[in-house]
């Protein structure tokens, strides 16, 4: 488990995000020299992230970021990948609508707050499927992505190749390479939205996006920061469960009895009852206040007995996104905007 500290933002794109605003699909700077085909350019991106073996060992990975809006609105977000062809975001806030989003092996399912809807639109599915690698130009790669080189962007900090990628189902995306180190350093979508990325992070020898800038089609910017990658061999499969579609509530077993961590905090037990719960941890107790905001949702609110991180963070929310038999899995968010994901196996 990789932990990030929040980090400052390394290279300064503004003059890209300026220059950018109003780029759209088709305009270019004529008068580039061709030598290098659209394919090298993207074989150079992924030598620079770590290269076709090492992104191929990584079967399965867990990404925690945190987001503010352009309102200063701070969301968090939970990211999952397990084996190419499973995926998982969750958006957890106070001030907006929770979702979450699973796609397992062609298949995908929407929950926003109670509500579970099954995907069926193909072009949101093959973006799902392009969105299951962990990085977008492995999944151009090996998703058979027609490449097409496009004349060179030259701004005034960076010199760019640009390569349009265009899917099975004829969904374009315009991609922008600096020259100099072979980074992806933005991608136009078909809708007109925007991401630059403007600093990156090394884990086990894979290089990834560590913060984003996301401009929308308002020029409304909301950025982007990882607080922690996971690579997690023993991912459980549990995480990508596909919800049956119509009213989706996690069952009341869930808010009382006796509890442990799966995969995390070995030797940790809760036990939980209406209005309280109670954490041991060797030798060490921590007390919280519970309550159930709605059926998957709950505040936990620590008192006196609880470390120092505990009480700075204040409440912490916890929504259950999934479960399966006497196991239930949650993302969380803390006061202050930190999140996560944790699972848990109900005991007794």
């Amino acid at each position: 488990m990789h932990l990030l500290m929040p980090l400052p933002i390394k290279r300064v794109l503004a003059i890209i995000i300026l220059s950018v605003i109003n780029h759209s699909f088709g305009l270019a700077q004529a008068g580039t020299t061709r030598k290098i085909t659209a394919g090298e350019i993207i074989q150079k991106a992924l030598d620079n992230e770590g290269g076709d073996a090492k992104l191929d060992s990584i079967t399965a990975v867990e990404f925690i970021s945190q987001i503010v809006t352009a309102k200063g609105d701070t969301l968090s977000y939970a990211v999952k990948r397990k084996g190419f062809d499973k995926y998982y975001i969750s958006v957890l806030s106070a001030a907006y609508e929770n979702s979450t989003t699973i796609y397992n092996k062609g298949k995908a399912t929407i929950v926003k707050n109670e509500q579970s809807k099954n995907i069926n639109d193909v072009l949101i599915l093959e973006d799902l499927k392009l969105q299951s690698y962990i990085s977008i130009n492995y999944g151009y790669k090996k998703m058979g992505y027609k490449l097409e080189r496009l004349d060179d962007q030259k701004f005034k900090n960076f010199d760019c190749y640009v390569v349009m990628a265009e899917s099975g189902l004829d969904k374009r995306q315009l991609n922008y390479y600096d020259k100099k180190t072979g980074d992806l350093i933005m991608c136009i979508y078909p809708n007109g939205n925007k991401s630059v990325f403007i600093d990156f992070y090394e884990a086990k020898g894979v290089r990834c996006p560590s913060a984003i800038l996301m401009v929308d089609t308002a020029n409304d910017i909301t950025k982007s920061r990882l607080t922690k990658i996971d690579y997690d061999e023993n991912l459980d499969d549990n995480w990508f469960t596909l919800p049956a579609e119509g009213h989706y509530v996690a069952p009341d077993i869930f808010k009382e009895g006796t509890y442990k961590y799966i995969n995390s905090n070995t030797g940790v037990t809760m036990t939980r009852t209406k209005d309280s719960q109670v954490e041991i941890d060797g030798n060490s107790k921590h007390l919280f206040k519970i309550s159930w905001i709605s059926d998957n949702d709950y505040l936990l609110y620590g008192d006196a007995s609880n470390p120092p991180e505990v009480k700075k963070n204040g409440y912490l929310h916890v929504r259950i996104i999934t479960w399966s038999g006497n196991k239930y899995y949650c993302h969380y968010q803390t006061e202050n905007g930190i999140g996560g994901t944790c699972a848990f196996e109900k005991i007794k």
